[in-house]
């Protein structure tokens, strides 16, 4: 049973993601700690289609094998926002699966900005790009046979 306020301040880090189907993973909890780089916001939108497309396939399955395996995932993202400041973000994906057959599995990711944290106000994700660093972590289940 997982119980999101159990995990106090560190909230601001987390964001949840909802799996429908393989290529529809919706935000459904933006992580707050990022919220003013990403208006409008983006609770409701499909994750998928915010990478650039042709990183979407990678995303697709790394995501899909977290959830699917399970596994977690360990993923170093650079950004680089609109007033041109490059932003070094690392995240930690944990799968969390529905409580039945019918219902869907969630994605728990939690990050961190590991860069400097100085970037304008004006300052926007123009896309989500898809971790340039990416590592699978074994939860007693195994890794995937697919490195992406």
């Amino acid at each position: 049973d997982v119980r999101p306020e159990m995990l106090g301040a560190s909230i601001t880090g987390i964001t949840v993601f909802e799996v429908k189907s393989p290529d529809q993973i919706f935000y459904r909890k933006p992580c707050s700690l990022l919220d003013d780089l990403r208006r409008p916001g983006v609770t409701g939108k499909n994750y998928i289609d915010m990478a650039p497309p042709e990183q979407r396939q990678i995303r697709i399955s790394r995501l899909n094998n977290v959830l699917n395996l399970p596994c977690g995932g360990l993923g170093w993202i650079k950004s680089v926002l609109s007033d041109g400041v490059s932003m070094d973000t690392q995240t930690l994906l944990l799968p969390v699966a529905g409580n039945g057959p019918t219902d869907h599995g969630f994605i728990y990711v939690g990050a961190d900005v590991i860069s400097d944290k100085t970037w304008s106000r004006d300052a926007r994700f123009e896309t989500a790009p898809v971790a340039t660093r990416f590592e699978y972590v074994d939860i007693g289940f195994g890794l995937p046979d697919d490195p992406r």
